[in-house]
């Protein structure tokens, strides 16, 4: 019956700073146990909303905003995968905290910038957050000025369509202005 590692300890991978994922996406965490792979150990984890562990959890943005990770004979290393949900909620760039909670058995977590226990997390921008911006040519308007000049004033409607998050400029241009009939 093995045991599990009494001096080991369990943390996320130091050289990754962020991790960085999309909607519909697979985000992969590295774990890491020194200083070897002795026995079977688990670590319990949660991911919060904005940073550090004491945020709410993250349930209405992953499938799995808590769980547990085995570590099995042998292993010096695990991965944690993290399933952001796509919605149609258009959304800016979220920030998420993974946070290593607890290690079942004998091993200890780290607790260092060499042995990090929680890392941001986040997910980019999704849904057109800004929205989708056309023409509405349904509504076309034509304002003909005084007969003396030729000037003819069309109104075009810009629809925005899917997100409505924040103040936009929409800028046109006009290609070609011309009355010839040749066109």
């Amino acid at each position: 019956d093995i045991q599990s590692c009494h001096h080991c300890v369990i943390n996320l991978d130091a050289t990754q700073a962020t991790y960085n994922g999309e909607e519909g996406g697979a985000i992969v965490v590295r774990l890491l146990r020194s200083p070897d792979g002795y026995g079977v150990d688990m670590v319990a984890y949660k991911l919060v909303e904005g940073t550090g562990p004491m945020g709410m959890e993250a349930t209405n943005d992953f499938t799995n905003t808590t769980g547990v990770v085995v570590f099995e004979h042998g292993e010096v290393e695990a991965f944690l995968t993290l399933y952001p949900i796509d919605d149609t909620l258009p959304e800016l760039e979220e920030e998420f905290t993974i946070v290593l909670t607890a290690a079942v058995g004998d091993s200890s977590l780290g607790d260092s910038p060499l042995a990090p226990i929680e890392r941001s997390v986040v997910i980019a921008p999704s849904d057109q957050p800004h929205g989708l911006f056309h023409f509405n040519t349904t509504n076309l308007q034509t304002v003909v000025s005084a007969q003396e000049s030729s000037t003819t004033l069309l109104e075009i409607p810009i629809a925005r369509s899917k997100g409505t998050i924040g103040a936009v400029d929409v800028f046109v241009k006009l290609l070609q202005l011309t009355s010839s009939p040749s066109l």
